[in-house]
Formats: C-alpha cells, structure tokens, sequence
C-alpha cells in the first residue's frame, strides 16, 4: 500500500465537501496540478447501496465520476496559486 499524502481532513482543507458527500478518503499520489491518486474505501452501509440495488449493490456512475472530479479538484486547488 502507498503511503498517505493527506487524509481526509487534509482533503477538507482545499475542498469544501462534507460527509455524505466527500467521497473520497485519501490521497496516495499527487504531481499538484497534473496527475492525482485517491482512494475511497467503498464500505457496505455506503448511502447509496440502500436502493442502487437492493440485494445487488452498485455504486452509481456519478458518483464514481464526483468522486474523480473531487480528486481531480484536491489536484488542482493544491497549486500555490489558488
């Protein structure tokens, strides 16, 4: 396993999203403003497993794509810039 770059409240530092819907956990691996790798840890009382679907449980599409754009989000605003 990668060492942790930032952990959750390191992430809640540079973006502003909260539990229900900080969907990522941690970040392994980052070139600030080029390339991210982030870890979310998919837990079964998840919110979303309630009912995407019942007895067959699927994390929904967008949810995968927010969580992409919130590493991608950490990536960017971590720039000296913003």
């Amino acid at each position: 396993m990668a060492d942790i770059l930032m952990n959750k409240e390191q992430i809640m530092e540079i973006i502003p999203h909260r539990d229900p819907f900080l969907l990522i956990d941690e970040i392994v691996d980052m070139e600030v403003g080029v390339k991210v790798h982030a870890r979310k840890y998919i837990r079964e009382d998840d919110f979303w497993f309630k009912g995407h679907f019942p007895g067959y449980p699927v994390t929904p599409g967008v949810l995968m794509v927010e969580m992409l754009a919130q590493a991608g989000a950490v990536c960017m605003l971590s720039k000296p810039e913003f």
